[in-house]
């Protein structure tokens, strides 16, 4: 009798089990069925659609952007080229991005998003040593030329003495220091 009752209570027990694991994997199979909709509509799209979508300020016909890892950027530093370093979410990049693409508007510039930089501890350390640079801000330019880098941080691009906000930096006249500053 007793093992009866044993058997019945294990079954129940086994039962429910089954039934939570079945949940938990129509739990996973849900969300990775749509993380990998909204993976492969990013692979459809171009760098112009994916950077219009995080930098609204510049549009997908004007835009120069291409993305690049980390392993692509260290390749970039042995020929002429223009990266940026930058983050979407800060508003220093988001408002230097627009007269950046202007001042370029006839060559590509290269983006690297910041997160990218933890992404290969071994990549990112040939990248610092390269540069002779040991952190990085956002946002960061770095202009290429032969074996010659030009690493533009933050406060180089920006005006310590400036007290607005990020949006109302670049006027004409900080678009003129911008375009003297990449172009020298």
């Amino acid at each position: 009798m007793k093992k009866k009752k044993e058997e019945k209570d294990t079954r129940k027990l086994r039962i429910i089990l089954d039934i939570l694991i079945i949940l938990i994997g129509f739990v996973f199979l849900y969300f990775g069925i749509r993380d990998a909709k909204v993976y492969i509509s990013n692979i459809k799209k171009s760098d112009a659609e994916v950077f219009h979508k995080e930098y609204s300020y510049v549009s997908v016909k004007e835009c120069v952007y291409e993305y690049i890892s980390l392993k692509d950027a260290n390749k970039l530093l042995k020929e002429n080229s223009v990266i940026l370093i930058g983050n979407s979410e800060d508003p220093y990049t988001q408002v230097l991005v627009k007269p950046l693409n202007d001042i370029y508007k006839n060559k590509k510039i290269y983006y690297l998003k910041s997160s990218m930089l933890d992404s290969n501890k071994k990549e990112f350390d040939s990248f610092k040593k390269v540069l002779g640079v040991k952190e990085f801000n956002t946002p960061t330019i770095i202009i290429t030329k032969g074996n010659k880098h030009v690493i533009l941080l933050k406060e180089d691009i920006y005006d310590s003495e400036f007290d607005g906000a990020p949006i109302e930096y670049f006027n004409n006249e900080n678009k003129e220091k911008l375009k003297e500053l990449v172009t020298n």
